[in-house]
């Protein structure tokens, strides 16, 4: 008995290469947002671990030094320059200043900022063309070498830090949330404090700053509420000795 074989059409052929086509660019598809997740990941893993060598530095100078004050700043006090801003961010940032209480240091003004700054920038004529910005989360410690003979306050300008350290980072940042100083002051003993500087992402995760110390007495620490917006003071204490705390003075000595 004779059996019909019939070979495989054209238009099999066309049909197979395109089933095999789609399940390719699908794999490729899956491979490239596995790849992706991965490296997100990892730049997050390494914020997470320069933030915490971040933080640690501040720590040991709270710790070394004591914290006198802590009051809101601006950019400018930081001696940050405006040019090197990037564009449609200069008034989202944070910053913080604190004063340490140890007088045998000279740098004892310490700056805790962030905001978003030309990562790479060329310059045209007598002003910088950002070419790209990312945010940046930066310390810095050093003193005021001129104070205002009337005011008796520091000049913004002649701040000139000796000691920096920053850190990048990896996504979008929201400020909606100001940072705030959280404390309770006692009648006498030691007395715990934390200052807190959220910082959350576009997704919503949260990477905030928290820095615990301790201060003796009723009058060897001020936290400046004169601003709000930018440093919120909270007090646990019902007894009103957290008002004598807010005797908050910047000014300096040349």
């Amino acid at each position: 008995m004779n059996q019909y074989k019939r070979g495989v059409t054209t238009i099999e052929i066309l049909v197979s290469i395109c089933i095999i086509a789609i399940v390719l660019i699908l794999l490729f598809g899956l491979l490239v947002q596995v790849r992706h997740e991965d490296e997100d990941n990892a730049v997050q893993s390494n914020f997470i671990l320069n933030q915490s060598t971040f933080i640690r530095l501040l720590e040991e100078d709270i710790v070394n030094y004591g914290v006198k004050s802590i009051s809101p700043c601006t950019l400018g006090e930081a001696n940050i320059a405006t040019n090197t801003i990037a564009t449609g961010y200069e008034n989202k940032y944070q910053c913080v200043r604190i004063t340490y209480a140890a007088d045998y240091i000279k740098d004892k003004i310490g700056y805790l900022l962030i905001y978003n700054y030309y990562r790479s920038y060329e310059g045209v004529g007598d002003s910088y063309k950002g070419s790209d910005n990312a945010w940046m989360l930066s310390y810095m410690r050093g003193s005021y070498s001129k104070c205002d003979t009337v005011t008796n306050r520091p000049i913004s300008s002649s701040f000139k830090s000796e000691t920096a350290t920053m850190r990048e980072i990896p996504s979008e940042v929201i400020l909606d949330d100001v940072p705030y100083v959280l404390y309770t002051a006692m009648s006498s003993g030691t007395n715990a404090a934390s200052m807190v500087i959220p910082v959350q992402n576009d997704k919503g995760e949260h990477y905030d700053i928290n820095l615990s110390f301790t201060f003796q007495g009723n009058n060897h620490f001020a936290c400046d509420n004169s601003k709000p917006t930018a440093l919120e003071c909270k007090c646990l204490s019902s007894d009103g000795m957290c008002n004598k705390t807010y005797n908050y003075s910047n000014t300096c000595t040349n």
